[in-house]
C-alpha cells in the first residue's frame, strides 16, 4: 500500500482556495473602517489571516487532527502577536518574552470589551489591535481547515461570512461604505464557489447551454441589486437606526464608585494637619489668573459621601484613545493649559487618578515615562467634564490642555434646571434648615445665595486642630447633622460645600460639588490651595459655580467656645484600659504616607528574592510546555480509558465487536484511511496484513454466530487484537506512531465525504 502524494494540481487548487479565502476575510475586516482611526487594524488584520493559513499548512503537513491544527493557532498567536501587535501600534517589533506571551494571552480575554467600552474611532493601541488579529486568525484557520476536509463548494464560505458578521457586530451603528463591502464580499463568494462547484466535476452542460445559465444569473444579480437599492433608503436600521451592535449592548466596565471621592480626605491639604499643607501638589502654566483647577465632579450623594457616579440615564465614563474629548463645541476663549503633576499629587492614592481640567477640555495630551500606558487608561465624562487614569498619574507627568474658558458664576438672575435625584439626598431635614436661613429671600437661585451669605457671616472654620477636636471631619448625614444644628456651623470646606449642595438640592436646584484648587500667582498648586465649591445647574443646561469665597467663613474665624459640662466620674466607675493596638499615624482614607508612619516588621523570606525572581522566570517560561503535557496526558488517559471500558463492559460478543473497532481506531489514528460504511471484512482490506481478515471473519462469527462466546475465548481475541495493533503500529514508522498516541481522530465521527481527503499507511510489504 502506498501513500498518495499530494499532486501538484491538488497543490494548487488548495492555493486558490486559499487566495479566495485570504481575499474574503480581507474584505469582510475592512467592516472595521469606521472603528478605527486608522489603517493598522486592516494590516494586522490581513497579517493575522496569513499566519492562519500558514498554520495551518504546516499542522496539515505534520497531522490530520484538528487539534493539533488549532493547537498550532493558538502557538502563533502568542509567539507572532507580540511582534505584529507591537509594530503596528508603533512601539517597534517586540521579541515573544514570557512577560510578553502572558500579556497577549491576557489581551486575547479583554480586548472585546476594551473595544466595546471604547468610544469609536479607537487608536492604534496593542489592545485595540489585537481584535482584527484574532478574527484574521481564527477565520483563515477555520477555513483552511474546512477547504481540507469538506468537499461540498459552499462549505468554505461559512467563515469569511461569520468574520463579516462579527466585524458588523463589533463595529458602529454606521458602517463605513457597507454597501461596497457587501458588494466585493458577494462577489469574491460567488466566483469562488462557482469555480470549486466546477472543479468538482458538476457542471456538466452544453456551451449554449452554459451561456443561458450564466445570462439568468446575471440578470437574477442585477434585479435582486436593483430591488435592493430601491427598498434599502426605508429598510429596518438603513440609517443607523434600530440596528443592532455589540457596542450598545455592553455596559462600560469602569464603575467609578469604586474611586474614593477625595473630598473625604479633605484634612490632609489643611494647615493644622500639617500632612500636603505646603507640598507642592501642580505647576500650571497658561491659566489666566484666578481660574480654578477642577480636579473631581461630584455629583451623588448616599449618605455618607459626596462621590461620582455613573447615572443611569446614560451620562457615564467612556474610555479615550486619543487626544481628542467626547465633548460638545461651546463658546468661550480657547487657551492652551500644561500641567505637570508634583509628587504632592502623585502620593496619595485618593487624588492621583484624577484628572485635573480647566473649563471645558477639548483635547488632551499626556506626555511621562508611562504615557502610552496612562493614555488608553483614560476615561472620560464629557458630561461633568471629568477624567479619571486608573493606572494613576506619576510625579512628573506633564498634560496639556486644549480648553474652553467658559465658567460661569450663579447671578440672582439665572433660573435653575430641573432637578435631578440623589442616591439619598435628605431633603425634609435640609429642606427646614434652608428655609431658617434663606433670609426670606424668594426664588430658589435667590435662596441659595441667602444661604451661602449666612454661612460666610455666621459660621465659623475649624479643621479639628488643637483644642477643637470635637469638630471632626467627614461629610456622612451624622457629621452634617451637628454641622446643621450647632450653635453655629462649624467644618472647613468639607462641611460647607456638602450642607450647601444638599440645601440647594433640598430647593429643587441640581447641585454638585466641585473639588479642585485655585493656582496661586507662580502657577503653583500646593495644599492650601485645595477647595471645595458648589455648582448649581442653570436654565441653560450649564453649570455656574458658587466660589468657596461665598459661603466659607475666613480660617481666621475661630469657632465660639463652647460652655464647659461638669463630668464628673461617677464613683465606682470601671475605666477600661487603653486600647493597645497603635492608632495609625496618619488619618484614616487620608491615602499618603507621612515620613512618621510605623510599619511593622515584614517576616524573614524563606527564599532569596533573586530565587523567587528566578523560579517565576522558569514557571512562566515553562507554562505553554506544561499545558501542552497536560492535553497529551489527557489524549493518553482517555484512549486507554476506553479500550478498558470496551474491554471489561458488555457481553461476549460486544467485546469482540468494541475490540474491532478499537483497531480501527487505532489504525485510523496512524493515518490508515479505512472508509465509514464498510464491513468487518471490506475494513480488513483496508489493513496491511492477512491476519486482519482472519480477525474480522472471528469477530463477526462471534457477533452473528449462535449463543454466545465464552469469556475466555473472549481474552484470547482481545490479545491477538493486542499483538496485531503492535505490529500495525510497527510497520507505520516512529512518526506515525507518536502521531496516533496523540491524535484525536477516533473520536470524531467518521464522514464518507471526508474518507477520500485521509492518507494511506506506506507499508514495508509493497503497494496493495
Amino acid at each position: 500500500m502506498t501513500t498518495p502524494r499530494i499532486s501538484r494540481a491538488e497543490s494548487g487548487t488548495t492555493l486558490i482556495d486559499d487566495s479566495f479565502l485570504a481575499a474574503a476575510c480581507a474584505i469582510a475586516l475592512y467592516a472595521l473602517r469606521a472603528t478605527y482611526a486608522g489603517w493598522a487594524f486592516l494590516a494586522v488584520g490581513v497579517a493575522g489571516v496569513l499566519i492562519g493559513l500558514l498554520t495551518t499548512r504546516l499542522a496539515a503537513w505534520a497531522t490530520r487532527s484538528v487539534a493539533v491544527a488549532a493547537l498550532f493557532a493558538a502557538v502563533a498567536y502568542l509567539v507572532a502577536g507580540p511582534v505584529v501587535l507591537s509594530f503596528a501600534s508603533g512601539l517597534g517589533f517586540g521579541a515573544p518574552t514570557p512577560a510578553a506571551v502572558r500579556g497577549i494571552a491576557l489581551t486575547a480575554v479583554r480586548c472585546w470589551k476594551q473595544l466595546l467600552t471604547t468610544p469609536p474611532p479607537v487608536g492604534d493601541t496593542e489592545a485595540f489591535l489585537a481584535v482584527p488579529f484574532i478574527l484574521g486568525l481564527v477565520g483563515a484557520t477555520t477555513g483552511a481547515l474546512v477547504i481540507r476536509r469538506i468537499r461540498a463548494a459552499a462549505a468554505p464560505l461559512a467563515s469569511p461570512v461569520c468574520v463579516l458578521v462579527l466585524a458588523f457586530a463589533l463595529g458602529t451603528s454606521q458602517p463605513s461604505n457597507w454597501p461596497v463591502t457587501a458588494v466585493l464580499f458577494t462577489v469574491v463568494l460567488l466566483i469562488w464557489t462557482a469555480l470549486r462547484n466546477h472543479r468538482g466535476g458538476r457542471s456538466v452542460a452544453v456551451s449554449s447551454a452554459r451561456t443561458l445559465r450564466i445570462s439568468v444569473a446575471a440578470v437574477t444579480l442585477l434585479a435582486a441589486g436593483a430591488v435592493a437599492a430601491a427598498a434599502e433608503p426605508s429598510a429596518p436600521g438603513a440609517q443607523g437606526e434600530g440596528r443592532s451592535i455589540l457596542r450598545t449592548r455592553v455596559s462600560p466596565p469602569l464603575n467609578v464608585a469604586d474611586y474614593p471621592s477625595p473630598l473625604s480626605g479633605f484634612r490632609k491639604y489643611t494647615k493644622d494637619a500639617d500632612l500636603l499643607w505646603n507640598q507642592q501638589l501642580l505647576t500650571v502654566s497658561g491659566l489666566p489668573a484666578g481660574a480654578p483647577i477642577e480636579i473631581s465632579i461630584l455629583d451623588d450623594y448616599n449618605g455618607w459621601v459626596w462621590g461620582a457616579v455613573n447615572p443611569a440615564d446614560g451620562d457615564e465614563y467612556l474610555r479615550v484613545t486619543s487626544s481628542s474629548l467626547p465633548t460638545a463645541p461651546v463658546s468661550g476663549p480657547s487657551a492652551t493649559v500644561k500641567i505637570t503633576i508634583d509628587a504632592g499629587y502623585a502620593a496619595p492614592t485618593d487624588l492621583r487618578v484624577w484628572l485635573p481640567t480647566v473649563g471645558t477640555v477639548n483635547s488632551v495630551a499626556l506626555t511621562g515615562a508611562d504615557a502610552t500606558q496612562q493614555t488608553g487608561n483614560l476615561w472620560y465624562d464629557s458630561a461633568t467634564g471629568s477624567g479619571i487614569v486608573t493606572s494613576g498619574l506619576q510625579a512628573g507627568d506633564t498634560l496639556t490642555l486644549q480648553t474652553s474658558l467658559n465658567q460661569p458664576t450663579l447671578t440672582a438672575t439665572d433660573q435653575p434646571y430641573p432637578s435631578g435625584s440623589l442616591t439619598d439626598g435628605y431633603q425634609a431635614q435640609f429642606a427646614a434648615r434652608a428655609t431658617a436661613w434663606d433670609q426670606g429671600a424668594t426664588g430658589s437661585i435667590a435662596q441659595i445665595e441667602a444661604i451661602a451669605s449666612y454661612l460666610r457671616r455666621n459660621g465659623a472654620y475649624s479643621d479639628g486642630g488643637a483644642g477643637q477636636g470635637e469638630y471632626l471631619p467627614g461629610h456622612g448625614i451624622g457629621r452634617l447633622t451637628s454641622f446643621l444644628n450647632g450653635r453655629q456651623p462649624v467644618g472647613d470646606d468639607e462641611q460647607y460645600a456638602a450642607a450647601l449642595a444638599l440645601m440647594a438640592e433640598s430647593l429643587g436646584v441640581q447641585a454638585r460639588v466641585v473639588f479642585g484648587a485655585v493656582p496661586e500667582a507662580d502657577g503653583v498648586v500646593r495644599g492650601s490651595d485645595i477647595h471645595a465649591w458648589v455648582q448649581v445647574r442653570i436654565a441653560s443646561g450649564a453649570w455656574a459655580s458658587i466660589p468657596y469665597t461665598q459661603f466659607v467663613p475666613d480660617p481666621s474665624k475661630a469657632p465660639q467656645p463652647q460652655p464647659k459640662q461638669n463630668t464628673q466620674q461617677a464613683a465606682g466607675t470601671v475605666v477600661p484600659p487603653p486600647d493597645s493596638a497603635q492608632a495609625p499615624s496618619s488619618p484614616i482614607g487620608s491615602g499618603v504616607n507621612t515620613p512618621g508612619s510605623v510599619h511593622a516588621k515584614a517576616p524573614s523570606q524563606v527564599l532569596p528574592s533573586w530565587l523567587g525572581h528566578l523560579l517565576r522566570i522558569l514557571a512562566l517560561a515553562a507554562s505553554p510546555l506544561l499545558a501542552l503535557l497536560l492535553v497529551a496526558g489527557a489524549i493518553r488517559a482517555a484512549k486507554e480509558l476506553r479500550r478498558r471500558r470496551r474491554r471489561t463492559r458488555g457481553t461476549a460478543s460486544d467485546r469482540f465487536a468494541a475490540g474491532w473497532l478499537d483497531l480501527i481506531d487505532h489504525s485510523r489514528d496512524l493515518g490508515i484511511t479505512v472508509p465509514a460504511g464498510l464491513t468487518r471484512r471490506q475494513q480488513a482490506e483496508c489493513l496491511p496484513g492477512a491476519e486482519f481478515a482472519a480477525l474480522a471473519h472471528q469477530a463477526d462469527a462471534a457477533v452473528y454466530g449462535p449463543g454466545d462466546p465464552a469469556d475466555e475465548a473472549g481474552a484470547a481475541y482481545w490479545s491477538r487484537l493486542g499483538r496485531a495493533r503492535t505490529e500495525l503500529s510497527r510497520q507505520a514508522g516512529r512518526r506515525a506512531r507518536t502521531r496516533a498516541a496523540y491524535s484525536l481522530g477516533s473520536f470524531m465521527p467518521e464522514i464518507p465525504a471526508l474518507s477520500k481527503a485521509r492518507r494511506t499507511l506506506r507499508t514495508a510489504g509493497g503497494t496493495r
